[in-house]
């Protein structure tokens, strides 16, 4: 239930066109779908994905249907920002084992804050890096993925018919 009030949140504050990728994004998918959101997400074309990672471990009809790979929009993103968060709050687990509630929720806030700083201040590094990384990406596989196309003579929309064409096989 939490899960879905979380989107509810989304689509009122955010609005059109937003997404949610989490680990069990093709359950949650489901869930919203034949939830009371389900008109109110369609209406709003809510997009629901797996992160990057999952993906790979879970079945291939999710994977074809939910992978970031499949998705337009999210570019270099795997989605695993959060998980990333609170591994680095594991660190925290020794320090605040045995102390009080007040002080073990002020070391967290404390942690948190301080990553926060931490993260604002390396963003103008993280997105100069991503912009470069994007960059590299297109220049030299757009060579090769042309030189490969005029090798066997296929077509982008090639691609995009191989991939509905596996989608209704394994359906």
């Amino acid at each position: 239930k939490y899960g879905l009030a979380a989107v509810n949140w989304l689509l009122n504050v955010c609005g059109q066109n937003q997404a949610v990728g989490h680990d069990i994004g093709c359950v949650s998918k489901k869930t919203i779908a034949t939830s009371s959101l389900g008109t109110k997400a369609q209406e709003k074309q809510l997009k629901v994905v797996v992160n990057a990672f999952h993906g790979f471990a879970h079945n291939c009809m999710c994977q074809l249907e939910n992978h970031l790979h499949y998705q337009l929009g999210f570019g270099n993103e795997d989605l695993e920002t959060c998980k990333c968060i609170f591994s680095s709050s594991n660190n925290m687990a020794l320090l605040i084992c045995h102390t009080l509630e007040f002080h073990w929720k002020q070391f967290l806030d404390l942690h948190f804050s301080q990553w926060d700083s931490d993260k604002y201040l390396e963003l103008s590094w993280f997105l100069y890096n991503n912009y470069k990384q994007a960059l590299h990406t297109v220049q030299t596989n757009m060579v090769e993925l042309e030189q490969f196309k005029h090798s066997k003579d296929i077509t982008d929309n090639d691609f995009e018919s191989w991939h509905q064409e596996e989608l209704e096989y394994l359906k």
